[in-house]
């Protein structure tokens, strides 16, 4: 989808100049000619830009989760979630999602802020987001699918 919004922004960018060529050619139609394709190319130039913006999510990655609970990368976030919640949940930083574990969210998340996994704080994550499950096991897999993580699950 990206791809498709980049192609959009250069359509754009070819019909305006397309526009300012004509314009000064002294063609006859030339300042209809001249809107049109200003008014075409910031259609293609809009489009582009949602396309993009889509694509790739207000982190720059996609995050397939049904969130109940995210927060910071901070105890004061992590011990907000109520004691007993189980699922999935994944940490990331400002620009991936870094790992994707699973069980009892509060105290998994505790035990990877206190530096349990030294993958994931080489990775410097900044925040984190969670989803309760009945079958965080299948959840976990799907998720792990979606996503290019750089720190892999080791156990549950």
């Amino acid at each position: 989808m990206a791809l498709g919004g980049f192609l959009c922004l250069f359509v754009a960018l070819v019909l305006i100049g397309y526009g300012f060529v004509v314009r000064g050619s002294g063609y006859e139609f030339a300042e209809l000619v001249f809107r049109v394709a200003a008014i075409v190319g910031a259609f293609f130039g809009l489009l582009g830009g949602f396309l993009i913006l889509i694509s790739t999510g207000s982190r720059g990655h996609r995050m397939s989760f049904t969130p109940h609970y995210s927060g910071s990368w901070a105890e004061s976030s992590i011990r907000s979630i109520p004691d007993g919640k189980v699922g999935v949940y994944a940490v990331h930083n400002a620009t991936v999602t870094i790992y994707v574990g699973m069980g009892d969210l509060k105290s998994r998340l505790q035990g990877h802020l206190s530096g349990d996994d030294e993958c994931l704080a080489s990775h410097r994550p900044t925040g984190w987001i969670a989803e309760v499950t009945d079958t965080p096991d299948k959840r976990r897999r799907t998720l792990v699918a979606q996503f290019n993580l750089p720190c892999k699950q080791q156990g549950g």
